[in-house]
């Protein structure tokens, strides 16, 4: 039996992004894949709203409504591919219970707000130039 892997996407969510079919094509051998639109989750609007509004949306509420959602739907344990906003929601899930294996995080530049990490393997990726990546402290467990 595969190991089961979510994917939760960034704030622009799952639909009409190109990235989704390159991942699920090298994952599905291996896991059961799962996806998870961020935005759905947080029942956040992204229909002809600009990034700013997105992402307020994410931050007055939105966030933590998916989290609310994602442990609602998440009862055993998974691992996790988070990017951006994504990387946020399963950090906080795994605070509150989420039973979370790995999270593997891709640009989950709101952790750089956190104080208290989660309770499981962690990886978290970042461009060299990131002016928004959290400290090494956070990001390499150390």
């Amino acid at each position: 039996m595969k190991q089961r892997l979510i994917i939760l996407s960034d704030l622009w969510g799952i639909n009409n992004n190109n990235w989704l079919s390159i991942y699920r094509s090298e994952l599905e051998s291996v896991f059961e894949l799962e996806f998870y639109d961020c935005a759905k989750l947080g029942d956040v609007h992204i229909e002809n709203n600009p990034e700013k509004d997105i992402h307020s949306q994410f931050i007055n509420g939105g966030i933590d409504l998916a989290v609310s959602n994602l442990l609602k739907k998440e009862t055993q344990p998974i691992s996790i591919l988070a990017f951006s906003i994504g990387g946020t929601i399963a950090w906080k899930a795994c605070l509150m219970g989420l039973n979370i294996n790995h999270l593997f995080a891709v640009s989950a530049t709101r952790l750089r707000y956190e104080t208290v990490k989660p309770n499981c393997n962690l990886v978290l990726q970042y461009g060299d130039l990131d002016e928004n990546k959290p400290s090494k402290k956070m990001a390499y467990n150390t």
